[in-house]
């Protein structure tokens, strides 16, 4: 069946224009009525799907591997068959922090630091076990943990967070020397053995009183900080509202040493925002180091949105890889190849980045070379800064 009205009107149905074709030249409205039967109006679903469908590999693939194609081409006027450069950013940032989130954050990090320590037991493992008799093991054991002991407190005692997760890490190291001792006395036969020796004596740590007395010391300190955090050009309600939130991260401190996959996951979310404003910083420092060259600034905006595009794509790539090489059995054939091309991947980053900056602006390579190397140490100067902010506004928003 076809369309509820299948003649074209002679006229626009809209400004009563005479028509000259299935689009009426003066307001834009389509002649053909958009009230039609189901069928239809999936087909032509289904045909712009798979349009933008082709027209997202058609974009990917020169994205990846023919550096500068893309925006030479959108800059000569070749962009029907392309991803627009903003809307391209924008999915692939989307996509990216979506397999991050579920990829990576925090379950990575958590895997990052499980091995790490797996490692370190390991060789506090073999270190105990080459200690023949159960006296040594346990001189050993005290001189190895007085010094982080000692460490921990001093920490304590500095800070409002505990330590926070230097001091965090010491613990774990502590409670890892105690084990690998404990298992090496256990095959030495020794069952039972004299405790580990006691923390150092200061009077934060060994009398109840004197530490509370030391926290509320802390602690005034801290208000009183927090008192004269005042910013004189600031209206009143500004400062009251700086020192709520130096406050709240101040007390988040706590929550990020027990846990700092929170902060992690924080950061990741505000990691798109981050990089959306760095965008048109970059553009500004090609537009800075390439004043010559008779571009406009959005030209090198357009630069900015494919190089960040081509970032994510790599990203991606190597989430992927990083996830099927997890899937592997380790020292597999297969595990193997992807750990490789996923090294490959990782050096292509920095020559893709560099091969499109020649490949857009048409400058020799000393000169290329030099602005790339200027231009990168300043971007992530300035990245740094960004994340860094990013990190403090994440902890004030646990």
């Amino acid at each position: 069946m076809g369309d509820i009205t299948p003649v074209l009107p002679s006229r626009c149905l809209n400004c009563d224009t005479e028509l000259q074709g299935q689009w009426c030249h003066h307001c834009g409205q389509k002649a053909r009525s958009e009230v039609r039967h189901f069928g239809s109006v999936f087909t032509d679903i289904l045909d712009t799907v798979f349009e933008y469908d082709n027209r997202i590999w058609r974009t990917l693939v020169p994205l990846y591997f023919k550096p500068g194609r893309l925006t030479r081409d959108y800059m000569a006027g070749k962009r029907a068959r392309y991803v627009l450069p903003f809307r391209l950013f924008f999915v692939l940032s989307i996509v990216s922090f979506l397999a991050l989130q579920v990829l990576a954050v925090p379950d990575e990090m958590a895997a990052l630091s499980t091995r790490a320590n797996d490692e370190i037991l390991a060789q506090l493992d073999e270190r105990f076990a080459q200690i023949e008799t159960a006296d040594a093991v346990i001189a050993e054991r005290d001189r190895l943990i007085v010094d982080l002991r000692q460490s921990v407190a001093e920490m304590e005692a500095d800070s409002v967070d505990g330590g926070g997760l230097a001091a965090s890490t010491l613990r774990t190291a502590i409670e890892g020397i105690e084990s690998s001792a404990r298992s090496r006395l256990e095959e030495l036969g020794v069952t039972t053995e004299p405790p580990a020796i006691p923390q150092p004596l200061s009077a934060a740590l060994q009398e109840p009183a004197e530490q509370n007395l030391s926290e509320s010391v802390t602690e005034s300190a801290d208000e009183q900080f927090r008192s004269e955090l005042q910013i004189d050009w600031l209206p009143e309600n500004a400062n009251q509202w700086l020192n709520a939130m130096v406050e709240r991260g101040v007390g988040n401190l706590e929550r990020v040493n027990q846990d700092p996959g929170q902060l992690i996951e924080a950061m990741f979310n505000l990691l798109p925002i981050v990089l959306f404003f760095m965008l048109p910083i970059f553009a500004l420092l090609l537009k800075l180091f390439y004043a010559f060259s008779g571009r406009l600034y959005m030209e090198h905006f357009v630069v900015a949105l494919h190089s960040h595009s081509f970032l994510f794509m790599a990203l991606l790539i190597g989430l992927f890889l990083s996830w099927l090489s997890g899937l592997l059995p380790a020292d597999s054939f297969l595990e193997g190849v992807f750990s490789s091309v996923g090294r490959v991947a990782s050096v292509w980053v920095p020559l893709y980045l560099l091969l499109m900056q020649r490949s857009v602006y048409g400058q020799g390579w000393g000169i290329t070379v030099a602005k790339y190397l200027v231009i990168g140490v300043l971007y992530f100067m300035l990245l740094a800064m960004a994340l860094l902010t990013a990190a403090l506004l994440s902890l004030v928003s646990l």
